[in-house]
């Protein structure tokens, strides 16, 4: 699984990356190879923010939008995750 680890704060930035992952797809068409962004959340006082909603949104969108143009039977190529936010 390639995975890409990163902080989300904005649907742009989920977009951008989903899209990084379908190049990394293209170029290694592979039958046991997937794509996930895992997204962290950032820091906060409080355990949801505005933004977080949209970002959740905007990664479950594109990848069931990339599992459909590159759909596979077995597995869904493309993931999304997004961390939960906890305050201490």
């Amino acid at each position: 699984m390639v995975v890409i680890p990163t902080i989300l704060n904005s649907k742009e930035k989920v977009e951008k990356l989903m899209e990084k992952l379908e190049v990394y797809y293209i170029a290694n068409k592979s039958e046991n190879i997937y794509f996930t962004l895992l997204g962290d959340c950032t820091a906060e006082d409080k355990e949801n923010t505005k933004f977080d909603e949209e970002v959740i949104k905007a990664g479950i969108e594109k990848a069931k939008e990339l599992n459909e143009k590159y759909e596979d039977p077995k597995f869904p190529k493309f993931n999304f995750i997004y961390r939960k936010r906890t305050c201490i």
